[in-house]
């Protein structure tokens, strides 16, 4: 499930292979709105997919001169960022709040 409350993307549940399709698209209508956070803390299961899809949600912020913050992400999303190469794009690494459950 996915909602935009205040200017925060708020993903909860599984966030992976099986729901990124019908999250993907609303996500970037989300973007397109204003969102300015992602927000992880709700998220029960990820996979590689749901990385790609906050890289995608922050590349179409950035197209439109904004950017977006992923908070709270759970120990799983932020080993995969990791693993890919990708934490520098996704983490403000000052920001210790991104490090959830780490």
């Amino acid at each position: 499930m996915i909602s935009l409350q205040d200017d925060q993307i708020r993903v909860e549940g599984d966030f992976n292979q099986q729901t990124i399709p019908a999250l993907i698209a609303q996500g970037e209508d989300m973007v397109r709105a204003g969102a300015g956070v992602i927000n992880l803390a709700a998220v029960d299961a990820v996979d590689s997919s749901a990385v790609a899809a906050v890289l995608g949600w922050m590349r179409l912020a950035r197209a439109s001169g904004r950017e977006l913050r992923v908070t709270a992400a759970p120990a799983a999303f932020r080993s995969l960022s990791d693993l890919y190469g990708v934490s520098g794009f996704i983490f403000q690494e000052s920001d210790d709040s991104n490090r959830a459950g780490v």
